[in-house]
């Protein structure tokens, strides 16, 4: 008879934000979810003095998790899944120092699991993330999220690493489509774009925590979670198969992004479809913020340099280019990156021409000499598009437009004239031509984005959102 291995893992799951209760004791902060008091699809109500929530307490597991592990382990359990909450380390998000007492509490519940030879699977971010994050971030709508999250994450890898190996990023990533407040951080209404612009984000994160879990975790396993919702054909005819083939897909990518690296092309194909474009900025070149170098490690990137004929990323597919068109004789050729971020013609350059020294030297040889990266400063800015904008758009203009762009009038577009074989006459149609652009992003970043910034304050005082 066939039996399960005796290292099958037998036991049940909870998350922080439902059992712990302690909402605000030794030094936690509010999460999203404490400002939830209906549930994941509630609406959010700020906390005042002497308010209460069915979770402020849940079932007090804070202070009486010895009680429970020992239920646990009664009932037979050998593997607990628990989640930390994130604002027991971290309050707030961005603070300067980890709160200790979080991190010892943890330790004792670490320690409380191993007496009953129970292993803890621990999930990061379930179903929360600091609210302070939130109000002032703007959620995962920032970028600058994708750091706050890196460093907890380092921070619980670092203090647990010989107490847990098993390890989550999210979980159930996909929510943010059902429930943008507690997925993402987003209120409730905020467009298609926001949205998956915000997911980009979590799974940047996501993968930068599975890269630190595998570089301080000793024989460290760590996974994501999907809320599955598999779908199927009402009957075998191809359009029900078909149509049951885009829904399951509509969240089966976040499963594909996190182990490939990458977005299917049937997710590029939506993106296109819908009018949402992600901004992809420095993570896109696949440069370490730590050390400023291009990451030769990825497994992309990996594959490239072995696959050169079967290219999954745009370093690959810029290499075989040019590979095709010096044996076609051709010229010289520019590579112009128009990304939002400082002297983005020499982030461009170092990571095509480090990807191309590791693949190609003979190819990087020939590009040393007939490829050049212009930096570019583009400013225009364009804001979301939310419902009433479409509605109004279409209303005044008499049209059908899905997924209309809205921007101001305002346009600069300054390049670095240093084309390989000649450009477009560009000063035509409005861009500056200069040697040297770093004094327009100097200006752009002081004078123009504080600005924008004495403009966007007294909007939001005034109820702009």
């Amino acid at each position: 008879m066939k039996t399960f291995p005796a290292d099958f893992l037998w036991g049940g799951a909870t998350a922080a934000n439902q059992v712990e209760g302690a909402y605000l004791e030794d030094g936690k902060g509010l999460s999203t979810s404490d400002v939830q008091p209906h549930g994941v699809f509630g609406e959010v109500v700020e906390r005042v003095p002497g308010d209460s929530g069915i979770k402020d307490v849940a079932i007090d597991f804070y202070h009486r998790y010895p009680e429970d592990i020992a239920l646990f382990a009664e009932m037979g359990f050998n593997c607990l899944r628990v989640s930390i909450a994130w604002t027991r380390i971290y309050p707030n998000g961005d603070d300067a120092e980890p709160n200790e007492a979080g991190l010892a509490f943890y330790d004792k519940l670490f320690d409380e699991m191993a007496k009953h030879n129970i292993t803890p699977l621990v999930t990061l971010s379930h179903y929360e993330m600091p609210w302070a994050l939130v109000k002032n971030y703007g959620g995962w709508g920032s970028r600058e999220v994708i750091g706050f999250f890196e460093r907890y994450a380092r921070t619980v890898f670092s203090r647990y690493k010989n107490k847990v190996k098993l390890w989550l990023t999210f979980n159930e990533i996909n929510m943010s489509l059902h429930a943008p407040m507690t997925g993402v951080g987003l209120p409730a209404g905020s467009s298609k774009g926001e949205v998956y612009q915000a997911i980009h984000h979590q799974l940047v994160a996501s993968a930068l925590a599975v890269k630190a879990c595998h570089e301080l975790v000793p024989e460290g396993k760590i996974g994501n979670m999907l809320l599955g919702g598999l779908m199927y054909p009402l009957s075998c005819k191809p359009e029900d198969v078909f149509e049951t083939l885009q829904e399951n897909r509509s969240w089966q990518f976040f499963g594909d992004v996190q182990a490939r690296g990458a977005y299917p092309g049937y997710m590029q194909r939506y993106f296109r479809d819908n009018g949402i474009t992600l901004t992809i900025t420095e993570g896109g070149y696949n440069i370490s913020r730590q050390t400023g170098e291009f990451m030769l490690d990825n497994p992309q990137v990996v594959h490239d340099l072995e696959h050169p004929d079967d290219p999954q990323t745009a370093f690959g597919y810029v290499a075989e280019g040019l590979r095709r068109r010096v044996a076609s004789g051709s010229g010289p050729i520019t590579i112009l990156s128009c990304d939002n971020l400082q002297h983005n013609g020499n982030t461009a350059r170092c990571a095509f021409m480090s990807f191309v020294e590791a693949q190609d030297k003979e190819l990087a040889a020939w590009m040393e000499e007939n490829v050049t990266f212009p930096n570019s400063m583009v400013d225009r800015i364009t804001p979301a598009t939310h419902p009433e904008d479409i509605k109004r758009l279409n209303e005044e203009n008499g049209t059908e437009d899905k997924a209309p762009v809205y921007c101001e009038d305002f346009i600069q577009w300054v390049v670095e004239d240093t084309f390989a074989a000649g450009r477009p006459a560009w000063e035509k149609v409005g861009a500056q031509m200069t040697d040297d652009v770093t004094a327009y992003e100097n200006m752009k970043l002081s004078h123009l984005n504080a600005s924008h910034t004495l403009l966007s304050y007294p909007s939001f005082l005034y109820g702009y959102r």
